[in-house]
């Protein structure tokens, strides 16, 4: 489900960055951005014609999406951090946490240091994938819904992040 991750820069910048030449790079974000791209600029629209309009309701009605929706578009690749403990227990603890939340989960080792879990296919369901990325002690996460084709939902964002830090919270709870 996911292009190559750029382990540093991802780390560097606490968000995920990918691998591959600037076109591809370009492709991957247009194709796992442009349903937010497309939805923040209707909602940007609508918030200009409520403005127009001058109606405060309308206004007020037009403000919410508009921040629900670039606040999306902010941490749709942002990766949650917590300090953990040594490498190797790190990777068994996560994983074990990760198991009694979601169960069926499947792990994919790409490397020591990142780790991609996805839940098994079934028809007409959503994708989950979560990637963990292992820096010494440090322990980042960034959980992702997919819909058919393997498009990011963008109202998943928030929720997903939220997710992260919780499950990332009970995490540093166990290793610590």
């Amino acid at each position: 489900m996911n292009p190559s991750i750029d382990f540093e820069k991802s780390i560097r910048h606490e968000r995920l960055i990918y691998r591959g030449t600037s076109r591809q790079r370009m492709r991957i974000f247009l194709y796992r951005h442009f349903p937010g791209i497309l939805l923040l600029t209707a909602s940007l629209l609508f918030f200009a014609g409520a403005v127009i309009d001058g109606s405060r309701l309308l206004i007020a009605a037009a403000t919410l999406p508009l921040l629900l929706f670039a606040i999306s578009m902010a941490l749709i690749n942002k990766l949650v951090k917590v300090e953990g403990s040594e490498l190797r227990k790190n990777q068994t603890e996560i994983f074990a946490l990760l198991l009694r939340v979601y169960p069926g989960i499947q792990r994919h080792n790409c490397s020591p240091q990142v780790i991609i879990i996805t839940n098994e296919r079934r028809a007409l369901s959503l994708d989950k994938e979560i990637i963990i990325l292992l820096e010494d002690r440090n322990v980042y996460m960034h959980i992702s819904i997919f819909g058919w084709g393997n498009i990011k939902y963008l109202l998943f964002a928030i929720p997903n992040y939220l997710k992260s830090k919780s499950v990332l919270k009970n995490f540093y709870r166990r290793v610590r």
